[in-house]
């Protein structure tokens, strides 16, 4: 297992993953309910998440295994190529996001902070992984590169200028949050040629360092 698969593995049972507060959550054009339309819409617990992934602990890491694999992928992008619903309205909605927009400009900093009583910025981070999130999603069902480069420009930003986490108890919901968000997108970036090894490296030893440590 390389580092993103590490880090994805100890963070995955910390996050409620698709169940936040966001305008938009771009998972729910791959959420069970958009596959089968007897597929209960209640999202997975982290309990439970954490009881598959300890169930599942020897079977070999498979990339890109995150919240979506490459099956998902191609049945989402066969769905949206042939307009069918809800896939394509789903992924309108995605486009419409400000963050799934290859004009959006990462503001990494040299720490994240969160906790009562400091000087928080942990703002950019969770909105920068959503936009390297979303943007690998419109890459991978358009084929466009160009979002593909913008996403990892906000990866590299972050592995180029992140040192570590600061603040309260609460860095460590930060690492937790954060750090899976981030590795996710990176998962689905991985197999961009344009986002060569060495970068991809960095961003790896990022995680690992500052939020697998935690």
């Amino acid at each position: 297992m390389d580092l993103f698969g590490l880090v994805l593995t100890l963070k995955v049972g910390l996050v409620g993953f698709c169940c936040n507060r966001q305008k938009l959550s771009p998972c729910r054009f791959f959420a069970p309910s958009a596959l089968s339309p007897n597929h209960p819409r209640k999202p997975p617990c982290a309990a439970m998440l954490l009881i598959l992934l300890l169930s599942g602990a020897a079977a070999a890491f498979v990339h890109p295994g995150a919240l979506h694999t490459a099956d998902d992928i191609a049945r989402v992008k066969y769905h949206v190529t042939a307009g069918d619903e809800p896939w394509s309205t789903a992924f309108e909605l995605l486009t419409q996001n400000s963050r799934s927009h290859s004009t959006w400009k990462p503001s990494a900093h040299e720490y994240i902070i969160r906790g009562s009583g400091y000087a928080e910025n942990y703002g950019s981070a969770y909105n920068d992984a959503a936009a390297a999130y979303q943007l690998a999603l419109r890459w991978l069902i358009t084929g466009d590169e160009t979002f593909a480069n913008a996403s990892v420009r906000i990866l590299s930003a972050y592995s180029s200028t992140l040192k570590g986490l600061q603040g309260s108890t609460d860095l460590y919901l930060a690492a937790g949050l954060y750090g899976y968000q981030f590795a996710n997108a990176a998962e689905l970036m991985r197999s961009y040629s344009g986002w060569n090894i060495s970068s991809q490296h960095d961003f790896g030893t990022m995680l690992t360092d500052i939020f697998a440590s935690v």
